[in-house]
């Protein structure tokens, strides 16, 4: 390979993407022991002394915090400061899409190249009735589903839970994931990967990157050695990608992933707007982040209940036939408006 064929390919959107994701895990993997050293140590000042509300707040965090919290934060932040750069690098309001002399293009084929200027992210005169149904349609299955859970004695609540501080929480927190989520995945992402390629293809592509991204995330239930020593996000790293490689990890939760952003990223390209799927996003998550303050996992799950909502309460058979019903009831919902639409017009 030449050395201007090495330029253009530095040059590409699709390097700038794996690049932009490669230097946020490698910043977060030595930066957050720092974070947590930090963290800790509000968490002792908190204790030994009065703050003020905002950093009570904050030590209390911190103290009930593990390393793999501080990990997640850590990597979120970092994934902020470099999106700036990143974003002005790829420079999507002036590069045209048609670019077939890029090499990693030449690796797809023909009928996979798209021969229009991707699709820029529109103005929805109807957004808020797309982020009512999204969160109506996937709030109302994961409803069910712990509904069912908690028939087959999953989970308990906890004694005299805090119901106002646990919704509080969900919501804050939910928010921030959706909003980050749709923001760089099915807003810049996607439209970098429509340019490139045909919507089927850059569907399937931003879904595979999601699920690779999101797997690579702790849990919160991953545990290391001296969370303090310089090497500790490197070591969460490899922990991670262990647990990944298991087959029930990969069966079960990988596939889910994947299938969750195959019914967002639709939903995006085919109302062009993150309205809707920011919607669905919000209802996924919105009701676990709230559950997980109230109740107590159970102590003994049957095989059975293993395989229909996997060893989380999140995964398995149940949560993919949710999530098929909720890719059919977004269809349906797109192809009401639309045909309402036309009618109209």
């Amino acid at each position: 390979m030449t050395m201007h064929a090495v330029l253009r390919l530095i040059q590409s959107d699709f390097s700038k993407v794996i690049l932009f994701f490669t230097l946020t895990i490698i910043a977060s993997a030595i930066a957050s022991p720092w974070v947590y050293n930090a963290g800790m140590l509000l968490a002792e000042v908190g204790q030994s002394r009065a703050l003020n509300p905002l950093l009570d707040w904050l030590a209390n965090r911190c103290a009930d915090a593990t390393f793999a919290a501080f990990y997640n934060y850590t990597l979120l932040g970092c994934a902020i400061i470099l999106a700036g750069p990143f974003i002005m690098w790829f420079s999507l309001s002036n590069q045209s899409s048609l670019q077939p002399s890029k090499p990693w293009r030449i690796r797809l084929p023909t009928s996979a190249n798209t021969r229009q200027n991707g699709q820029a992210l529109c103005r929805n005169p109807k957004a808020k009735l797309h982020l009512a149904i999204g969160f109506l349609i996937t709030g109302s299955l994961v409803s069910i589903s712990i509904c069912l859970l908690e028939m087959i004695a999953w989970f308990s609540f906890a004694q005299s839970p805090d119901y106002w501080s646990a919704i509080c929480n969900g919501v804050a927190s939910a928010i921030v994931i959706t909003l980050l989520s749709e923001w760089i995945f099915r807003g810049i992402l996607m439209g970098v990967f429509l340019r490139a390629m045909r919507p089927a293809m850059a569907m399937v592509f931003i879904s595979l990157f999601y699920a690779i991204i999101y797997s690579l995330l702790p849990n919160g239930n991953e545990m290391i050695a001296n969370p303090d020593k310089a090497d500790a996000g490197f070591r969460m790293i490899i922990t991670i990608a262990k647990n990944l490689l298991s087959p029930e990890k990969f069966t079960f939760s990988f596939m889910l992933l994947f299938s969750l952003g195959l019914v967002l990223a639709y939903a995006r390209y085919r109302t062009a707007s993150l309205w809707l799927p920011i919607g669905l996003h919000f209802g996924f998550i919105f009701p676990y982040q709230t559950l997980q303050q109230l109740t107590e996992s159970g102590t003994q799950h049957s095989p059975l209940s293993r395989l229909l909502i996997g060893t989380d309460g999140r995964s398995g058979l149940l949560p993919f036939c949710l999530l098929l019903l909720s890719a059919l009831l977004v269809h349906i919902f797109i192809q009401v408006s639309e045909s309402k639409r036309r009618s109209e017009t």
